[in-house]
C-alpha cells in the first residue's frame, strides 16, 4: 500500500526548497569580457611596440650595413675600379643578417689581402724591367700567372721559382738599349756617381760583364773629345805614358783656397771644385790633389835638356879634271858636325846637314829607352819633364788647359 503520509511528507519538503542557480558561466563570460578588455587595450601597444622595435632594427641593420658598404669602399681604396667591389657591396645590399655582412667583410679583406700580395710580385717584376716591362712577352706572361693564382703560397712559388729568368730577360733589353753607343767614339759612363771615360767598342765589351743592378743604375752620354797638350813633371808623372794609355789628369791646389766642392752638375767623382785665387799670395800650408778628367794619350815626348849634344864626320872625296889629255887631281875632304842642342840637331838632320837615318837611329824611342834604364838602375832623373798630347773630352778642356801643377796616373787595363 502506498503511503499517503510520506508522499505528503516529501510534497511539504519539496515546497519549501528554492532552486539554486549556477554562476560559473557568468563568470566565465565576465573574465573572458575582462581579459578582451585588458587585450583590446594592450595587443595594439604590443604590436605597435614590436613594429617599432623591428622598424629600428631595420634602421640599425641599414645603417651597419652603409657602415659595412663604407668599409668595403675602404678596403678596395688602392683598387677603385676592381670590378669585385661591386661584387661584394651587392652582397652586403642583399644581406639578411650582420652574422652574413660580417662574413662578406671578412672576405673582401681576405681578397684584398691575396691581391696587394700579388701586386707587390708583380711590382717587383715591373722594378725588374723598368720601363721594359711592357716589351718583354715572357715578364707579361709570369705578372698573368701570378694575378690568376688563388693562393698567396702559389702566387709567390710562380715569382721564386722564374726569378732567375726574369733577370736574364730583363739584362736582354738593357743590353740592347745601350748597344747604341757602341758605334760612338767616346762616350762617358756613370756607374754609382763614378765617371769612366771608354770607347765605344771598350763599352760594348765592358755591358755584357755588368749585372742587372749596374745596367738598372747605368748613364751613358756621347762626347766629343779635344786634343790638348799637356806639360807633366816627371815627379808627377813616372814612366813616359804610350800612345793609347788612359790616364786620369789630377791638379794640385792649396787647401785654404777651396770654398767648397759642387758636384751638383756632374754626378761623379771628379767633381767641380770651386776655388778662390790667393789675393795675398800666402805660403801654401798644404795642398791636395783633386781629379779633373780621364784622358786618352795621342803622342808622348820627352822635353830634353839643351845641353844634349851630336857630333858626326863625314869623308869625301873630290876630283878635277878638264879633259881626256890633262891629268886629274883629287882630294880628300873631312866634315865634322858638333851640335848643341836638340833643336840644332833636329834641324839638321831634316836639312841634310847630318845624316837623318843616323839620327833617328840613335834618338829612336829615346823616352822609352830612358825610362828602361831608369828601371833597370833604378835611378830616376826627376828633372825631366814630358809633353803630352791627350784626347780629353770637350767641357773639361778648360780644366785641364788651367792646371798650374798637373800630375797623372795612368788606368791599367
Amino acid at each position: 500500500m502506498v503511503d499517503v503520509d510520506s508522499i505528503k511528507r516529501l510534497k511539504k519538503k519539496s515546497k519549501g526548497r528554492r532552486p539554486k542557480s549556477d554562476l560559473t558561466p557568468v563568470i566565465m563570460l565576465i573574465i573572458i569580457v575582462a581579459i578582451g578588455a585588458v587585450l583590446s587595450l594592450t595587443i595594439p601597444k604590443i604590436f605597435e611596440s614590436m613594429k617599432e622595435e623591428k622598424q629600428l632594427y631595420m634602421q640599425t641593420f641599414e645603417k651597419t650595413k652603409e657602415d659595412a658598404i663604407a668599409q668595403v669602399e675602404s678596403i678596395f681604396a688602392k683598387y677603385p675600379s676592381d670590378p669585385k667591389k661591386s661584387e661584394f657591396v651587392t652582397k652586403i645590399r642583399t644581406a639578411q643578417s650582420e652574422e652574413e655582412i660580417d662574413k662578406i667583410i671578412e672576405e673582401a679583406y681576405k681578397y684584398i689581402t691575396l691581391k696587394d700580395y700579388k701586386e707587390n710580385l708583380k711590382n717587383q717584376i715591373k722594378s725588374i724591367y723598368g720601363e721594359n716591362f711592357a716589351e718583354s712577352p715572357f715578364a707579361q706572361k709570369i705578372a698573368a700567372e701570378i694575378d690568376l693564382a688563388e693562393t698567396a703560397e702559389e702566387a709567390g712559388n710562380i715569382f721564386k721559382e722564374n726569378a732567375e729568368k726574369l733577370n736574364e730577360d730583363a739584362k736582354k733589353y738593357y743590353i740592347d738599349k745601350f748597344k747604341i753607343y757602341g758605334k760612338a767614339k767616346y762616350v762617358r759612363v756613370f756607374i754609382d756617381n763614378q765617371e769612366y771615360l771608354m770607347s765605344g767598342k771598350e763599352f760594348l765589351k765592358e755591358l755584357e760583364s755588368y749585372d742587372l743592378v749596374t745596367l738598372k743604375k747605368l748613364k751613358v752620354y756621347k762626347i766629343t773629345m779635344c786634343e790638348v797638350p799637356l806639360i807633366v813633371p816627371a815627379k808627377a808623372c813616372g814612366e813616359l805614358p804610350k800612345p793609347g794609355d788612359k790616364i786620369i789628369v789630377y791638379d794640385t791646389i792649396n787647401i785654404s783656397d777651396i770654398v767648397e766642392l759642387d758636384v751638383s752638375k756632374l754626378p761623379t767623382d771628379l767633381g767641380v771644385w770651386k776655388v778662390k785665387k790667393n789675393i795675398n799670395n800666402t805660403p801654401k800650408k798644404s795642398a791636395l790633389s783633386i781629379p779633373i778628367t780621364e784622358a786618352i794619350v795621342k803622342e808622348a815626348y820627352l822635353l830634353t835638356p839643351s845641353e844634349m849634344s851630336y857630333s858626326e864626320s863625314k869623308s869625301s872625296s873630290i876630283t878635277i879634271s878638264q879633259d881626256a889629255d890633262t891629268s886629274s887631281a883629287s882630294k880628300d875632304v873631312k866634315v865634322e858636325y858638333n851640335l848643341q842642342g836638340l833643336n840644332n840637331i833636329l834641324h839638321a838632320a831634316v836639312m841634310g846637314k847630318v845624316d837623318y837615318n843616323k839620327v833617328a837611329s840613335v834618338l829612336e824611342k829615346y823616352g822609352y829607352r830612358l825610362n828602361k834604364l831608369e828601371k833597370e838602375t833604378q835611378l830616376f832623373n826627376g828633372d825631366d819633364t814630358y809633353l803630352l798630347i791627350i784626347e780629353v773630352p770637350s767641357d773639361k778642356v778648360s780644366m785641364v788647359v788651367s792646371s798650374t801643377t798637373p800630375s797623372i796616373v795612368k788606368i791599367n787595363k
